[in-house]
């Protein structure tokens, strides 16, 4: 579906591929396991998983929208791509991956083992990559093929497709969102945007003219 791929630009100037939603992406991945037992404790579905850096750049992933907040090459980010330079082994160690909010997820192991194979990720409107923006940003930007080949990733994905009521799911993607990036808190205003508050004054404003969330790269040098 590389319908569903645009690119953008970060918040600092840097071009970067990711999906818009809704989209399907499918990853094969070297370990996968379900949490079954927290579904009792009224907690959504949890599966984790760990797939190859050149995976994740090659099928890539929805990113904002349900993290409003554009990345950019920040101190971290810059760390990140030094190790996946320098020690791509060692990148599984020392970063925490990602979280994603999907619809739905399936697996599709490719023998007895029941651990590695094909991850089937299904992302409806407002959800996407929720925390860990930056590590997507710094394995799809710049870093060569053969360092990301070395470099093991660890996804959380978050399956809330049994939230049928839109403004519900909404509300409960935005609570995880802004309670996950706990590192630089979300401003009022991110959280606005991704709940949909401003989009009555996009149809009649230039939006280049306002920077309706934190770092959003579509606007003017000088927009208020």
């Amino acid at each position: 579906m590389e319908d569903d791929v645009v690119t953008r630009k970060s918040e600092d100037g840097h071009k970067y591929d990711a999906r818009t939603v809704p989209t399907i992406v499918d990853l094969e991945v070297l370990d996968y396991f379900k949490h079954e037992t927290i579904e009792s404790y009224d907690a959504f579905p949890v599966h984790h998983f760990y797939v190859l850096g050149s995976e994740i750049k090659q099928a890539k992933l929805p990113l904002w929208e349900a993290n409003p907040r554009e990345p950019s090459r920040t101190g971290p980010v810059r760390a990140m791509e030094t190790t996946l330079v320098n020690q791509p082994e060692d990148f599984v160690k020392k970063n925490n991956g990602m979280t994603l909010i999907c619809d739905r997820v399936s697996f599709d192991p490719v023998d007895s083992n029941h651990v590695n194979g094909t991850v089937r990720i299904s992302f409806s409107e407002g959800e996407g990559i929720c925390n860990g923006g930056h590590t997507y940003f710094a394995l799809v930007s710049q870093i060569p093929d053969h360092c990301l080949q070395k470099s093991l990733v660890r996804i959380e994905a978050i399956d809330v497709g049994e939230l049928e009521n839109d403004e519900k799911k909404s509300s409960v993607i935005v609570d995880i969102s802004s309670a996950r990036n706990t590192h630089k808190q979300l401003q009022d205003r991110s959280i606005s945007d991704q709940l949909g508050h401003f989009d009555i004054f996009k149809q009649q404003i230039d939006n280049k003219m306002i920077s309706w969330r934190e770092g959003d790269a579509n606007v003017y040098d000088d927009a208020i």
